[in-house]
């Protein structure tokens, strides 16, 4: 279960979208005390009825005893309900004292003062040069008015034509609904095949064309081995026959080895009689009479390392010779052994440079390849492509002293094209046949495709295409009907309405002018506009 604290920044529209990102299939929303979702049972039913959409138990809690008892109608209410209180209205004040009605004494007294009228004198009414007040004033009166009248109507007229228009011609509502969406992969097989004329979707087969050309590259390398060319240690061993056999030991085949070094006699060793004693048991001794004199020798490869001291054992080995008792012993210690060494061109140096340049061969044709076609889709994969070198040469041989070499090698590519755009439609023409029918594929969404040939038969110009694509499906949103069901509806009303449907990831709504709260009623201008939520 999941606890989560609302603040009362928070507003309806913010608490759904909360409600429809989370992963967890319980939550409980805290409420401050005075938030002003609580302050409607609309909005908690609402939270409610999401949360069931999405497949969620919405609980609410709070200790706003207004929102507590909204709660609980809206069945939203964590935990026991707390019985609504009995309020005992408070009793109005007794009056103490009735207010005195009866008529003041002026209101009774009767008026016993009498005001005379006032009287003309005769001569001035039958005067009859002298003419009433009444008849000299009456018509400048009768036109003022007249006037008045008139911009009095004029100006109510205007003002209630501009209230009309203000209150019903100008009001509109943009309301801007976004769809949600969601990544679709697919991964699928398409046969690329040169003698196919037009795309398949049944078969899922796109066009393909045969390539073939020469390619020559010429390249430098660096070399890597190493050669000792310091001097060899010399000497001389007594040799000892401890076999019943006059032996012939050749420097061809015969191989001397002391502290893990090979030596070499400087020449062939014959006449090598047996090696006899003197005395019995532990006390026979060599005889030296039956000894040849010391044989010279020298180390197989350059070193100080080669340089042995003296009174050191040398096993022979000979294949004519097996495992007989032969051996010499250095009566002097062997000397003159240095170590010097050059950079060489060795054998694996020009192994590598032909692997490195036949790789190298097969990216330039594919690069050259996609260059030319560069304005098109046409597209050739490593994948699709054989190599065969028809001729390699190195300027210099495995041994040659160096630190580099070059290396021309001319090979032939050949290999099977594809048009990249007809292998994403078919894959987005599969897509679209099992997509459900309230999504749809996104027009001109971020996609991406990566493909690699599977099998490849250039012999029969076909290839079987192995390709993984990506793009954006969106959910259809009904919006025929909404500016009827929105109409006279408030920013969080409209809110509270569209995100109850699924397919509905989050609202905008925008009110002009700016005196305007509520979508207008009368004139029909709602206009309800349908984004994606990625855009």
């Amino acid at each position: 279960m999941r606890v989560i604290k609302l603040k009362k920044s928070d507003d309806i529209a913010a608490v759904i979208q909360i409600i429809k990102d989370l992963k967890d299939r319980e939550v409980v929303f805290e409420f401050e005390d005075g938030s002003p979702l609580l302050t409607s049972s609309s909005n908690l039913k609402l939270m409610k009825k999401t949360g069931e959409v999405m497949g969620k138990k919405v609980r609410v809690r709070t200790n706003d005893p207004t929102g507590r008892m909204l709660a609980i109608k809206a069945e939203a209410l964590d935990g026991e309900a707390i019985a609504a209180k009995v309020v005992t209205p408070r009793p109005m004040p007794s009056r103490m004292r009735s207010m005195d009605s009866g008529p003041r004494f002026s209101d009774i007294r009767p008026n016993t003062r009498a005001v005379a009228p006032m009287r003309m004198p005769r001569a001035a009414v039958e005067s009859p040069y002298v003419r009433s007040a009444p008849e000299q004033v009456r018509p400048v009166k009768a036109r003022r008015s007249g006037n008045f009248s008139k911009i009095f109507v004029v100006t109510v007229v205007v003002l209630v034509l501009s209230v009309f228009a203000l209150a019903v011609l100008l009001p509109t509502a943009n309301i801007t609904v976004y769809a949600r969406s969601e990544p679709i992969t697919r991964d699928t097989e398409i046969t690329v095949d040169k003698s196919a004329t037009s795309p398949d979707v049944s078969k899922m087969v796109v066009p393909g064309q045969a390539i073939s050309r020469e390619v020559s590259q010429t390249k430098n390398f660096p070399a890597t081995g190493v050669k000792n060319v310091g001097t060899k240690a010399t000497g001389s061993v007594q040799l000892y026959n401890f076999t019943k056999n006059t032996l012939t030991l050749k420097s061809t085949t015969t191989v001397l080895l002391a502290n893990g070094k090979k030596f070499l006699f400087t020449k062939d060793v014959t006449g090598l009689r047996p090696t006899a004693t003197i005395g019995t048991g532990a006390e026979a001794e060599v005889d030296p009479s039956s000894l040849i004199p010391p044989i010279a020798i020298v180390a197989q490869d350059p070193g100080e390392d080669s340089n042995i001291a003296a009174n050191t054992k040398f096993n022979i080995v000979n294949a004519a010779l097996g495992n007989q008792n032969v051996y010499g012993v250095d009566t002097a210690a062997l000397t003159g052994g240095t170590t010097k060494t050059i950079k060489i061109i060795s054998q694996p140096d020009l192994d590598n440079a032909a692997a490195s340049m036949t790789n190298s061969i097969a990216e330039q044709a594919e690069s050259d390849f996609n260059q030319e076609n560069s304005t098109s889709d046409i597209k050739i994969l490593p994948t699709g492509i054989t190599k065969e070198v028809l001729a390699k040469t190195a300027n210099r041989k495995a041994g040659d002293e160096g630190e580099n070499f070059d290396m021309t090698m001319i090979a032939r590519i050949s290999g099977l094209s594809y048009n990249e755009s007809q292998v994403k439609d078919l894959v987005k023409q599969k897509i679209t046949s099992v997509l459900s029918d309230d999504k749809f594929l996104v027009d001109k969404a971020e996609e991406s495709a990566s493909a690699s040939f599977k099998s490849l038969d250039l012999a029969r110009g076909t290839g079987v295409l192995s390709v993984h694509y990506e793009t954006v499906a969106a959910y259809k949103i009904d919006t025929e009907n909404l500016p009827k069901i929105l109409a006279g509806k408030n920013a969080n009303e409209i809110k509270e309405i569209l995100l109850t449907k699924p397919e509905i990831d989050r609202v905008d709504v925008e009110f002009s002018p700016f005196f305007v709260n509520k979508a207008p009623k009368l004139n029909g201008k709602i206009y309800i506009h349908n984004k994606l939520s990625q855009e």
